[in-house]
């Protein structure tokens, strides 16, 4: 697939970004006195059409219609179909982790499911039960056969299912971003992988998991190597917390100063999030190629975040000011 085969996407998408969401918007949404007051500025952006028979308390279906509008977008625009399944593949793990749920714990997870998804539910759910097999895309297959093979050695839980899927995923993730020899692409998938790291350090040490428990939860594909997490694992967590600071980069680097700062898992959280579109926005340089694409869909899944963050302050009658402590920067 040749870069020149972009130049239609790059010129739609460039239009597509100024009807983002923008901090204009934003500010409205946040500022508005309540939550019926702040949805109706949906009516002033590109959401319009998606909420125009939808109720506040039921914001959730606009923004679920939303990305499923830019996804049916990206697929007019885009001339390779292996971006549209990098992109939306996250969507297909999502469903297979709730359809293993449903058959090691009883429970029904339906309403639950993703429409986003790359491959149909009931071909997943075929293929779990092993009436169906290579007829599905090799990535569903894949982590199918991967988590049928730890089922056999090991006691089944909900958390254990999650954690073969995000281990699978991101192994797919990364394979699949080779495919488009973009250092772009692959600097943002590493980058979202030690973002992964990151946090399972954090979150294990601070519930003293063990350090087998601990190792095995790490995921190889970012810049830094499993090696450098057996060598931190015992260390305290302050201690860790260093190492991986001094071996990261600059934006990495003010993150966790933050977070040496306040301790707070939450804007943790979101100075990830912002440290992610920094890099992302570096696609605003690139004339055409896969990368503008990417870089879209992670805006628009940006816009989407802060919606959903300002509509839930809303139902839950959170000040303007604490709101505005969460909100995500703007592509």
């Amino acid at each position: 697939m040749s870069r020149d085969d972009y130049l239609y996407a790059a010129g739609v998408i460039r239009f597509l970004e100024n009807k983002l969401l923008n901090p204009n918007d934003v500010e409205r949404m946040v500022d508005s006195p309540d939550l019926d007051s702040s949805f109706r500025v949906f009516h002033d952006t590109d959401y319009f059409d998606n909420v125009l028979d939808v109720q506040a308390t039921d914001f959730i279906k606009s923004l679920d219609a939303d990305l499923a509008q830019a996804k049916d977008k990206i697929k007019e625009m885009t001339p390779d179909d292996n971006l549209v399944k990098f992109l939306f593949m996250r969507h297909d793990f999502h469903n297979i982790k709730l359809l293993f749920k449903e058959k090691y714990t009883d429970k029904s997870f339906t309403d639950y499911y993703s429409s986003l998804g790359n491959e149909n539910i009931e071909k997943l759910r075929l293929a779990l039960t092993g009436d169906i097999t290579n007829s599905i895309l090799p990535y569903c297959q894949r982590v199918i056969d991967y988590v049928k093979e730890r089922v056999n050695k090991e006691e089944v839980t909900s958390a254990l299912i999650d954690r073969w899927c995000d281990r699978t995923y991101f192994n797919e993730y990364a394979r699949s971003a080779q495919e488009f020899k973009s250092s772009f692409i692959n600097g943002l998938v590493s980058l979202q992988i030690d973002v992964a790291n990151l946090k399972i350090y954090i979150r294990g040490k601070r519930m003293g998991f063990d350090t087998t428990y601990l190792l095995s939860e790490i995921m190889a594909g970012g810049s830094l190597s499993l090696d450098f997490y057996i060598k931190v694992v015992n260390l305290s967590l302050e201690e860790g917390l260093e190492r991986i600071h001094f071996n990261l980069g600059i934006p990495m680097q003010k993150v966790l100063n933050n977070y040496f700062k306040n301790q707070s898992l939450e804007q943790l959280e979101r100075d990830l999030e912002n440290m992610e579109l920094q890099y992302v926005r570096q696609a605003k340089y690139i004339d055409y190629g896969p990368e503008l694409v990417v870089a879209y869909f992670m805006a628009k899944k940006n816009a989407i975040r802060n919606v959903r963050l300002i509509m839930t302050g809303k139902v839950n009658n959170i000040n303007s000011a604490e709101i505005k402590k969460f909100i995500r920067e703007i592509y």
